[in-house]
């Protein structure tokens, strides 16, 4: 009954759709995709990215947990590839995002991604639907699932966040300032 949750939560709904889905799922990515838009990647049955687009798991930086998408990200790059970018809010290159398997195929600009999309539905649109249709349910059954209650336990996670730290790192964020957590750090020492 937290309005804060049951907001969050909405978008693991449309992530669970979106990976159940019969057909093939192929996501471009052009230009920056940070926070949400990498939980749309994660659900994603073939991801292109373009060499210079740019990608983060930013929301720790702001002071929440990246909920929804968080087990879609595992399931998808791996446990410690998912806590090491999330956990440092790294921003990353499209050749890093591939080697961690969170985009499948990166190309150079415009031509390129046009090229590959054209080239990856020509064989998409070589298998017959209901077979494909089989072939995700098939391996969605044999794959680790999500399960709404991990969901519904992000968002309650989330809310927290929010209304703790992370209300402080939303104000920076919108106001273009550091959060009061930020801490840097040197291998130097002083003498």
């Amino acid at each position: 009954s937290d309005p804060i949750a049951i907001s969050n939560r909405v978008f693991g709904d449309v992530l669970l759709k979106l990976d159940a889905i019969p057909q093939a799922l192929v996501t471009v990515i052009e230009g920056s995709a940070f926070g949400g838009a990498n939980g749309l990647i994660s659900v994603s049955d073939i991801a292109i990215a373009e060499a210079h687009a740019r990608f983060s798991l930013s929301e720790t930086t702001l002071g929440v947990p990246p909920a929804q998408i968080g087990p879609f990200l595992v399931r998808r790059m791996g446990l410690y590839n998912a806590r090491r970018l999330a956990l440092t809010g790294a921003h990353f290159g499209a050749q890093e995002a591939c080697r961690v398997g969170l985009v499948d195929k990166v190309v150079n600009g415009d031509a390129g991604l046009e090229g590959a999309l054209v080239e990856t539905l020509t064989a998409i649109g070589r298998c017959e639907p209901e077979a494909n249709a089989a072939t995700k349910a098939i391996f969605n059954r044999a794959a680790a699932p999500i399960d709404p209650a991990q969901l519904d336990e992000a968002a309650v996670d989330f809310a927290a966040c929010l209304r703790g730290e992370g209300r402080k790192g939303a104000m920076a964020f919108a106001q273009k300032t550091t959060p009061p957590w930020l801490e840097t750090y040197s291998t130097t020492k002083e003498a």
